[in-house]
């Protein structure tokens, strides 16, 4: 079919306009835009429709999101209609019918696409396929709300699985030539089989957090090294000047981390490396004794966070670092010092419990916290 569209058109559009999709979540990126674009086109095979049209529509549908989701079809129909080089293909008519149906495309709208255009790229932007929409789900979580735990995302996950797609969902199918409507069957008959629901949402889950952290590298050092003055400034900015003293932690110190397999970096979707710590899975000296308190895991194998921190503009890093750790072992260990009121914030928003003070090599005391998963007795 898209040797039925104007190639003018086409790379203006595939120049201009597809590339706008690489700065959008993984659920809306040129991927997306490009299946959209596909799926209509073979549909609007069944109807008496230009196909010049049908292109341009699910081509723009989206590209409104860089502001914002909640209004991106109403953004993307303006940009339809203030983009100039669409009239040196288009009548004013035209222009007006293409901006309608990208405004109409969005599947929570209350009304119903104004013309065959906007059902048409309305059900090529439903695409369901039950297992790529429950993992853009889980990855739209991620993207959107990275401050969220594991559990708290799957409440997300859950209530927009309802919301959307169960029987009384938003969704609306409008062409019987798609397959949406069978598999949207199938997609409600996982949505009411809880357990298998959750059993998928753990497998993308873990397949997403998974994806945002990997070993560090030597090469890494030098913006891990600035990611640790960067850290060390704010603790003093908000009034902890007693701890990451003295140089610690040293450039030795995370190449040591490194070549023993225990120091990692957080990465951004683009590969940007916007966080560091390390993690070590056995008995911490360090958390042998512990005062003021006890430890509950005793006899249990345990992992502990050290040298947690984050680049300059990064957010939510040492969230990310604590959910990725959840998923590797049951019972975690984690410190910080009294005046350190950030990591103590989030280490209480994760789940982690205080249990005492412990004390660290160099004789000063730091809070303690444990962790252990939910689904431990």
């Amino acid at each position: 079919m898209m040797n039925n569209v104007n190639q003018d058109i086409v790379r203006y559009v595939e120049g201009k306009i597809i590339p706008q999709y690489s700065g959008f979540d993984r659920a809306h990126n040129v991927e997306h835009a490009k299946s959209v674009i596909a799926e209509s086109l073979r549909l609007a095979a069944h109807y008496d429709v230009d196909t010049n049209i049908v292109y341009v529509v699910a081509a723009y549908h989206d590209i409104g999101l860089k502001n914002g989701r909640e209004v991106h079809h109403i953004e993307s129909a303006r940009m339809v209609r203030e983009d100039e080089n669409l009239r040196r293909w288009f009548s004013e008519d035209e222009i007006r019918l293409i901006a309608d149906a990208v405004e109409d495309h969005r599947a929570s709208n209350t009304w119903e696409p104004r013309s065959i255009y906007g059902r048409i790229v309305a059900e090529a932007d439903r695409h369901i396929e039950p297992n790529e929409i429950l993992r853009r789900t889980v990855e739209y979580g991620a993207d959107h709300y990275p401050e969220l735990g594991k559990e708290q995302h799957w409440e997300r996950f859950k209530a927009h699985m309802k919301e959307k797609y169960a029987d009384g969902g938003y969704l609306k199918l409008y062409l019987p030539e798609s397959e949406n409507a069978k598999k949207l069957q199938d997609l409600r008959t996982i949505i009411g089989e809880g357990a298998f629901l959750r059993k998928k949402f753990e497998e993308y889950y873990n397949d997403v957090m998974s994806r945002q952290v990997r070993h560090a590298l030597i090469d890494d050092v030098g913006e891990i090294m600035a990611m640790v003055d960067f850290s060390r400034r704010l603790m003093r900015a908000e009034g902890n000047v007693q701890q990451w003293v003295n140089g610690y932690p040293s450039e030795d110190a995370i190449k040591a981390d490194i070549k023993s397999g225990n120091g990692y970096v957080v990465e951004e979707g683009d590969g940007r490396i916007v966080g560091y710590f390390a993690f070590v899975i056995g008995a911490d000296p360090t958390y042998q004794n512990i005062y003021c308190g006890k430890w509950t895991d005793e006899g249990e194998v345990y992992g502990t966070i050290h040298r947690l921190a984050k680049a300059e503009g990064a957010h939510n890093v040492a969230n990310r670092c604590l959910e990725w750790c959840k998923l590797q072992i049951d019972y975690l260990r984690i410190d910080t010092h009294k005046d350190n009121k950030t990591m103590k914030k989030v280490a209480s928003k994760a789940g982690f419990e205080y249990r005492g003070i412990i004390y660290v090599a160099d004789g000063t005391e730091r809070d303690a916290y444990q962790w252990k998963s939910s689904f431990i007795g």
